[in-house]
């Protein structure tokens, strides 16, 4: 296993909550840090959605005013998910929340980036089998349709990259384990991306 992906949606929050960058930008601080987990620089914010990379990988949170709110966490290093549930709970008073963990590793299959509601960015991940993981980033950028963007980046010893690529309101994170000739892919966009037939041209396979 690479590592743990917490996936949670809250319903039913107050919309003046939802619609405070603050509010959101301080949970992206507080919670990797309750976690243990490294924040790298501060959170980026864009409307109702922000994002913070970690050393471990990257968390994210994406509110809808309606009344749903979006949240994940990825991280090569362990953490407690039921914390990070509760921390979430008390940043917005949810009526109801569910989550889930996910182990990321060897046989891990791309998610088919379903949206889990109307409006809402939808979330398709994937890990990958790449023959030279730093040296591809940017060609998988280009082939995922980031071509251009505002850019973060930052490099791990002994692990690879983490890039964090927005282009208005679409994300990318993109984090490369070049000694295990691997690299996950989170995009969040308008329309899922089928990510394998994306990457394949590069040689990118999914781990199994």
């Amino acid at each position: 296993m690479i590592g743990l992906h917490w996936i949670a949606r809250a319903g039913g929050v107050e919309p003046r909550l939802l619609e405070d960058p603050d509010r959101l930008r301080r949970l992206l601080v507080s919670l990797p840090d309750a976690l243990g987990l490294t924040r790298v620089g501060e959170p980026v914010v864009s409307g109702h959605a922000g994002v913070v990379l970690l050393s471990e990988s990257h968390a994210s949170l994406h509110c809808d005013p309606a009344g749903g709110l979006f949240a994940d966490i990825f991280s090569c290093a362990p953490f407690d998910p039921g914390l990070a549930a509760r921390l979430l709970e008390e940043a917005y008073a949810p009526a109801s929340l569910s989550w889930r963990t996910l182990e990321r590793g060897d046989g891990f299959e791309p998610s088919p980036g379903a949206s889990p509601a109307d409006g809402m960015p939808h979330h398709t991940s994937g890990l990958f089998r790449v023959r030279d993981p730093d040296g591809e980033v940017v060609a998988a950028l280009e082939a995922l349709g980031f071509g251009q963007g505002a850019d973060r980046v930052q490099r791990f010893e002994p692990h690879g990259l983490s890039w964090l690529r927005r282009d208005g309101p679409r994300w990318v994170a993109l984090h490369t384990w070049p000694e295990r000739s691997l690299a996950s892919v989170d995009v969040f966009a308008s329309e899922p991306l089928d990510l394998g037939a994306r990457l394949a041209d590069l040689g990118w396979t999914a781990a199994q």
